[in-house]
C-alpha cells in the first residue's frame, strides 16, 4: 500500500503497518546500494564462471 517511511507517523495506531512500511524503506535504500556492485560482478562474469557458487563479490564459494 505505502511505501515510504514519511508516512510512520500518520499509520502510528497500525503497528503491524508501520512495521512493514519501515522495513520496505530499508529493503529499498538497500537495493539501491548493492544493485549496483551486484550488477557490475555479473556483468564480468565469463563461461569459466558457468556452474560455479559465487558471492556478490565474485570470489568462489566452496561447496
Amino acid at each position: 500500500m505505502f511505501s515510504s517511511i514519511e508516512w510512520c507517523p500518520k499509520m502510528f495506531t497500525l503497528t503491524p503497518t508501520c512495521m512493514f512500511i519501515c522495513s520496505r524503506a530499508a529493503l529499498n535504500m538497500l537495493t539501491r546500494h548493492w544493485a549496483p556492485l551486484v550488477l557490475r560482478m555479473v556483468s564480468s562474469l565469463m563461461e569459466k564462471h558457468s556452474g560455479t557458487l559465487l558471492d556478490w563479490e565474485g570470489n568462489n564459494i566452496l561447496w
